[in-house]
């Protein structure tokens, strides 16, 4: 019976066992039950890896060999699954005419599918691109914190609190009031540049974010953020002994705030959101969300208190968790009050 060597080609008679007359490789040819799994498996890795590639030799498509069709799959796709120009250009030359038709089928159903990845509109400086969907926000079994699943649409956020050099831009400007001044607010210190800015009242972490085009972050975009894709505690998981990695508290900070963006970030490259100062959020507070929209929900529509998020570097780990909240009359401010903006996401921003 004639066999083809796998190798290199050649079309030469062999047994169970044996050795191609023109490579001299040696190979076994297996039982039936062996080539149909080594075929299988063939078949799902590439489907898995998505370039399709299997459809060429289930739609009838043969090469002379073994090394030809690897080839094919070497140079004629990417790794997202499309075909460059050039690479197909090689590749075609090394199939037989009869098939290249089929060939060009297969390409248009292949350009039809959906792509893999999609452009994102680049995210304006400093601040991380939060996507839309769902997240569940809030923690079971705590009294003020319930936890149900919020929508909200796609959003940027400050990569980090805001600093000291960043608000002093817009006091200089005159759109800004000069913070409190103060033994430990950051404002007013020398060498404090990068720090927090702190002892900033709700009014003027508004007039800032305002003033730069943006808005404070709503208590549920702040806990997305926060979160980072986890459901523990933390945008790490639920081990407070961790929140030396990423943020500034009672443990680390000896009770004094501590230069942005000084600790890792989270999944999605955002500093500080466990820990250094409190953060103000757009939102009236109200004891429990529950009543709220769960969709873009922004708080009550008047109240006495606005809502802050985050711990700050006096607190212990437990308080500075993703859905732990605080409140505070917007016209008070403290050295462990501060803040970071967001700004709404374009409606043609996409995400992976």
């Amino acid at each position: 019976m004639n066999k083809v060597c796998p190798y290199c080609g050649y079309n030469r008679n062999n047994a169970w066992v044996g050795a191609c007359h023109r490579c001299g490789r040696t190979f076994r040819r297996g039982s039936l039950l062996s080539k149909i799994v080594a075929w299988t498996l063939l078949a799902v890795v590439i489907a898995a890896a998505g370039f399709g590639g299997w459809r060429f030799y289930k739609n009838g498509l043969a090469f002379k060999t073994a090394r030809e069709m690897r080839r094919w799959f070497e140079i004629g796709t990417t790794r997202a699954g499309a075909y460059c120009a050039a690479a197909r250009e090689k590749a075609i030359a090394l199939v037989p005419g009869k098939h290249r038709a089929k060939i060009a089928f297969l390409e248009r159903r292949q350009s039809a599918a959906p792509a893999l990845r999609q452009d994102i509109r680049p995210a304006p400086s400093e601040m991380a691109y939060i996507p839309a969907g769902a997240f569940m926000m809030g923690e079971a079994g705590t009294e003020g914190l319930p936890r149900r699943e919020v929508r909200l649409d796609a959003y940027y956020l400050d990569k980090h609190e805001l600093s000291v050099e960043e608000y002093h831009r817009c006091v200089a400007a005159g759109a800004c009031a000069a913070p409190v001044t103060g033994a430990d607010c950051n404002y007013a210190r020398p060498d404090s540049s990068d720090f927090p800015v702190n002892c900033v009242s709700w009014h003027g972490a508004d007039g800032y974010c305002r003033w730069a085009g943006k808005r404070l972050p709503t208590e549920a975009e702040f806990e997305k953020a926060a979160r980072a894709g986890s459901r523990g505690k933390f945008s790490f998981g639920n081990n407070g002994e961790r929140l030396f990695q990423y943020g500034w508290f009672d443990r680390n900070s000896d009770d004094m705030t501590h230069p942005v963006a000084s600790r890792s970030p989270n999944a999605w490259g955002i500093f500080d959101m466990h820990g250094n100062v409190w953060e103000w959020t757009q939102d009236w507070y109200v004891y429990s969300y529950r009543s709220l929209p769960s969709q873009n929900p922004a708080g009550a529509a008047s109240g006495k208190y606005k809502a802050l998020r985050g711990g700050s570097a006096i607190d212990i780990a437990e308080t500075c968790r993703s859905a732990n909240r605080f409140h505070l009359e917007p016209d008070r401010s403290n050295t462990m009050t501060g803040f970071r903006c967001a700004q709404s996401a374009p409606a043609d921003a996409k995400s992976f």
